[in-house]
């Protein structure tokens, strides 16, 4: 979700803000005082090194997922109107591709 969560702060200010809030309890050795978007990032940089520590898959590849899926996860992804609709920011079809293969590790 790191990746996602990057996507949202680069698109939206209202985004990085809202995780710039957060990321200073997720993670108390962020400075608050740090812009929005630098805190936003902070805590995507956190929470990808907190996987690698778990030694949690990190990529869509990593649990088997082949890049030729990229295109029916993207088509399928915008079906899911639920979680769309709660995304800070619209997430176009396109969107879901770039973010599939960035996920995967194909980007």
């Amino acid at each position: 979700f790191s990746t996602v969560m990057r996507f949202n702060s680069e698109k939206s200010p209202a985004a990085a803000k809202l995780y710039a809030e957060i990321a200073p309890i997720v993670f108390p050795h962020l400075d608050a005082s740090k812009p929005d978007e630098e805190l936003a990032f902070a805590m995507v940089d956190g929470l990808n090194q907190l996987a690698v520590e778990l030694e949690m898959p990190t990529t869509l590849k990593d649990v088997g997922i082949p890049s030729d899926a990229v295109d029916m996860m993207a088509s399928d992804a915008m079906l899911q109107t639920r979680l769309l609709v709660n995304n800070p920011v619209e997430v176009t079809e396109a969107d879901a591709a770039v973010l599939y293969r960035q996920i995967g590790g194909w980007a």
